[in-house]
């Protein structure tokens, strides 16, 4: 066993994260993701690299990175709006660079991994790790494993499509989501679409926050508003055990934060699950936005031990 290095690309920050072989942080440091070229991202993620081989004392180590995108594990592609790259091979290039294997990975795989074998699945062997920020998607781990699959779209659930019946039911609005298709259950439950659910209710377009504070207070309207996002939020983890049946799913991202989250979801979800089958175990995670970094590492140290 050695050390290892987990960095999580995003649209905003680099986090490099040192991990020694017991998995305790030896050091840990964030850079602003760079706005220019794929050549001065290369150049970045070089000198994030080198960082960490230099605070594990070694020449080489198993290093991961977690980035978004589908084909984040084959070419480290990704579709935030500032990395910049068109169709190169971004785990290749790197690979070459530094001259040892970089291992990619989904950001949202790299979430379910890490609070899976280090977080708040740690007593299960099925996890389903699902964020829930400025998009809507996660990751399975079974037995400590993530799956093989085609496209890395495993996952993706953001984009599986809200039930017909479900949307009438709710009087939720049809919005176009970012994938080009119409009633994606992503395009209501990040945290836009909280707030265009308020707003079709008849309220003012506001932010989860305020949503929130007005609750509290009261407001009958934000009360609504956010029962409506439970329970389709709800309707998504019912869908989740008919397609993974996990054992548990762990919330992550910004409306993870949300006051009561698993609570608010817990009665509706009783109503929307198959005859005689037990509800998945509902749990917040432990390493908030470092899960990027602890997921990529353990990826990492997987791939090289194999």
């Amino acid at each position: 066993m050695m050390a290892t290095g987990g960095i999580d690309l995003g649209g905003s920050k680099i986090e490099a994260t040192a991990f020694s072989e017991n998995w305790q942080v030896l050091a840990s440091r964030r850079v602003a993701t760079p706005a220019g070229s794929f050549e001065v991202l290369l150049d970045v993620l070089a000198e994030e690299v080198r960082w960490l081989l230099t605070h594990a004392a070694q020449d080489q180590l198993p290093i991961g990175i977690g980035t978004p995108g589908l084909k984040a594990r084959e070419r480290g592609f990704s579709f935030a709006a500032n990395l910049s790259g068109g169709t190169r091979n971004l785990k290749q290039e790197l690979s070459d660079r530094i001259g040892f294997p970089i291992w990619f990975e989904n950001d949202a795989n790299c979430f379910a991994l890490s609070e899976a074998m280090l977080g708040a699945g740690r007593r299960y062997s099925s996890v389903f790790g699902l964020i829930i920020g400025t998009g809507v998607g996660g990751g399975y781990v079974c037995n400590g494993t993530l799956p093989p699959d085609r496209n890395g779209a495993c996952g993706e659930l953001g984009h599986l499509s809200i039930p017909a019946i479900e949307a009438q039911r709710l009087d939720l609005p049809l919005v176009t989501c970012g994938c080009g298709k119409t009633g994606c259950y992503e395009t209501l439950l990040r945290g836009p679409g909280l707030s265009q659910i308020h707003e079709h209710s008849g309220g003012r377009p506001l932010s989860p926050k305020e949503l929130i504070s007005l609750e509290a207070a009261g407001d009958q309207l934000a009360r609504r508003s956010l029962a409506l996002w439970a329970e389709l939020l709800a309707s998504l983890v019912a869908d989740l055990q008919v397609t993974f049946d996990p054992e548990v799913v762990i919330f992550g991202g910004g409306l993870s934060n949300l006051p009561d989250l698993t609570n608010r979801i817990a009665k509706p979800l009783s109503k929307k699950l198959l005859p005689k089958t037990e509800a998945p175990a509902l749990c917040l995670a432990e390493h908030g936005d470092s899960s990027g970094a602890w997921g990529a590492a353990l990826a990492a140290r997987n791939a090289w031990a194999g």
